[in-house]
């Protein structure tokens, strides 16, 4: 499945500032040749799983998924309902695209 363009910018964007090393509360760790990345430990970037798409750890569920559920209407409950997922990992959903926002502008 193609990266919708917004989903292809932010992990281009995400990749740029770990290599940067300008993503706050965020440490980069070499691993299977790719970067794979925590914010604060709920959401990892690994090249294996997903395509490289950042992801609520242990999951499959993608941070877009999140995102764009919430901009649809979903309430959290229903999120965590629908895709197995904590209070706690919206929230970090939340606070990684905050921080890709705030380094983008």
């Amino acid at each position: 499945m193609p990266l919708s363009e917004v989903e292809n910018r932010l992990c281009l964007r995400a990749r740029e500032l770990i290599r940067q090393d300008h993503l706050p509360g965020v440490a980069p760790t070499q691993r299977w040749g790719g970067y794979t990345m925590a914010v604060p430990d709920r959401i990892v970037i690994d090249p294996a799983i997903l395509h490289g798409k950042p992801v609520i750890r242990g999951t499959r569920v993608a941070v877009a998924i999140v995102l764009g559920s919430l901009a649809g209407g979903m309430t959290f409950a229903e999120i965590q309902l629908e895709y197995d997922i904590t209070d706690e990992d919206i929230r970090a959903a939340l606070k990684y695209a905050a921080g890709l926002v705030q380094h983008t502008v």
